[in-house]
């Protein structure tokens, strides 16, 4: 099997598994709705955010980022033994480091709670949460460690469904320890912690199987280990801009002198449905190609590199504008579907809706960001990335300071796509500049026609869900509104495609057929 294969099939797989969590991710923030009025969701929101910040940086990013290349280096290299030895190391010291950051976090939590916008009432609650979940991100930080040790093995189907257990271990503590409570997001916060571990014990058999070891094993003198750790610095400042933004927009948003109450719900929301198909198309195409793009730069296949970083922009192109334009046209319909039950008010819908707006006009700029810091880090340069980062950073808190006037929360989400539209065109041209032409005139036109086909597509579904507001007043009208325009949409967009000759349109309806052979 060919890498372009071997590429699409594996973030079909990521894809499969990435879409499972982010349904019951959905699942768990409907249930929130339900449970909790707007003041106690802005709380729990804004608590967990910052646990979860730890979880992108030191997890999810920065040395998942740092680690996997050297890890594939050794793999490369038929070096397995040695391979696993640093693995080991890294784990352990992960976890020394985790464990240290975790009892600072709770000791400093009085500090982070007092410059919110909250009463004293909540601030003591929001306190009491923040205390409470700090431990997830040892749990959540080592389980994205070994997603890393499992994807670059070949074991793409465990480390996607891994997200699936934190949701369902949630939901369930909502539906049976949170009424237990006098406050029942105490019982969230709980279900947060036990759902953070069931990710890790749940791969555990796995990469024990592989031949990873629980047993301390610390050779902290390895090169590998002092690579890594040059690495893993500027890779954390690199990929700490979106994590630190959002967390910097819900402390905005809390403010009550720029935003009105429940606008860090209505981010979180917004956020989490824009987050929704960059996880599925985005992330799961960088997930797949970053492997691959790591052994092409160790063998020096810098053409190849490039091939593979085309193939993946234009998938990444034709999933996350349509995506985008879809989530603008139809954004009401679907929160309304979704969330407005019981204590999610038609207001609350209204201000998710406007943040969403803002989010989606940066969709694909977002998925193409994440594809282009993979390629940075694949050629061991994680400087660059860190670079254009702290310009995100600043960029995004003073264009949060002159659009959250006029706008509130749609302000700082606009702010958000502005900045990631600009960090885009910054990294390509780096790129350019790192390893030469990348077929930008190619690259361009296509995003031409997808943007194109995208746009007819749009029409047509809000076309359609226009045609049905006058009459959606039950639970299964809301149902066929959404259905009806998404699958209006799709087959317009699939027409559109084929006249245009867009060649990702065959990509997909490979994976969704199930044509791409297994490997091996």
């Amino acid at each position: 099997m060919g890498d372009r294969e071997r590429i699409t099939r594996r973030a079909a797989i990521v894809s499969l598994g990435t879409m499972t969590s982010r349904i019951l991710g959905l699942v768990r923030d409907m249930a929130i709705a339900t449970i909790l009025v707007s003041r106690m969701r802005d709380i729990f929101f804004f608590a967990f955010i910052i646990p979860n910040l730890f979880r992108s940086l030191l997890g999810e990013g920065a040395l998942s980022a740092a680690f996997i290349p050297v890890f594939n280096e050794y793999l490369a290299k038929e070096k397995r033994e040695e391979a696993f030895r640093i693995a080991h190391t890294t784990f352990h010291l992960l976890f020394l480091v985790l464990v240290l950051l975790t009892i600072i976090g709770i000791l400093i939590a009085p500090s982070i709670v007092h410059f919110t916008g909250f009463d004293t009432e909540n601030k003591i609650l929001t306190l009491g949460l923040l205390r409470i979940m700090f431990p997830f991100m040892i749990f959540s930080c080592l389980a994205a460690l070994i997603m890393g040790i499992l994807n670059s093995l070949g074991n793409f189907a465990v480390p996607a469904f891994t997200p699936c257990i934190l949701n369902i271990l949630v939901i369930l503590s909502i539906f049976t320890i949170c009424n237990r409570f006098r406050y029942p997001v105490m019982g969230l916060a709980l279900g947060v912690i036990l759902g953070g571990a069931g990710e890790l014990l749940f791969q555990a058999p796995f990469v024990l199987k592989k031949g990873f070891s629980p047993l301390p094993r610390i050779d902290h003198r390895h090169p590998a280990i002092r690579k890594i750790g040059l690495l893993f610095l500027p890779a954390a400042i690199g990929l700490a801009a979106t994590p630190i933004n959002t967390a910097v927009d819900h402390w905005l948003a809390s403010l009550p002198r720029f935003c009105p109450p429940g606008s860090v719900s209505a981010l979180w929301y917004s956020n989490r449905l824009f987050q929704l198909p960059l996880a599925l198309f985005g992330i799961a195409i960088a997930t797949a190609i970053f492997p691959t793009m790591s052994r092409q730069t160790a063998l020096q296949r810098i053409e190849e590199l490039k091939e593979t970083l085309s193939q993946a922009l234009g998938l990444a192109f034709f999933t996350t504008i349509p995506a985008g334009i879809g989530l603008i046209v139809l954004r009401t319909p679907i929160i309304r579907l979704l969330f407005q039950y019981k204590k999610f008010t038609a207001y609350d819908t209204s201000a998710t809706a406007w943040a969403l707006l803002f989010y989606s006009l940066g969709l694909f700029a977002f998925g193409t960001v994440i594809i282009l810091v993979r390629v940075f880090y694949s050629l061991k340069d994680t400087k660059t990335p860190a670079r254009v980062a702290c310009f995100a950073v600043i960029s995004n808190i003073v264009l949060d300071l002159i659009l959250m006037r006029p706008l509130a929360q749609g302000g700082l989400a606009l702010a958000t796509s502005l900045v990631a539209v600009w960090n885009m065109s910054l990294l390509f041209w780096l790129l350019r500049r790192r390893i030469g032409r990348l077929g930008g005139r190619r690259i361009l036109t296509n995003f031409i026609r997808i943007l194109s086909a995208s746009s007819i597509m749009g029409i047509v579904s809000w076309l359609v869900a226009r045609a049905f507001e006058p009459h959606v007043v039950t639970l299964n009208l809301r149902v066929l509104q959404v259905g009806v325009a998404i699958v209006a949409g799709l087959v317009t967009l699939a027409l559109v495609s084929t006249i245009l000759g867009i060649k990702e349109m065959r990509t997909i309806l490979e994976i969704v057929t199930g044509r791409i052979r297994g490997e091996g």
